[in-house]
């Protein structure tokens, strides 16, 4: 089960939860009522090695000739 980011909308607490994937509203932690809604975050992105495109992280690196 997936770690969902909610807030509670009758005491405004922002909370997370570990909750099934269909879930849409849960029980607030904060003051127990029903009704917290379950919020959009931004998943965390790392980006690694040389680039971002297709032409920047190839295998093989580009050495100009010595003439």
């Amino acid at each position: 089960m997936p770690n969902y980011h909610f807030k509670c909308s009758a005491c405004g607490q922002a909370f997370e939860a570990l909750v099934s994937v269909g879930t849409r509203k849960t029980k607030c932690v904060h003051c127990g009522k029903a009704g917290a809604k379950r919020l959009l975050v931004a998943p965390p992105i790392h980006f690694k090695g040389g680039g971002f495109y297709k032409t920047d992280s190839s295998a093989k690196k580009d050495t100009p000739k010595k003439a």
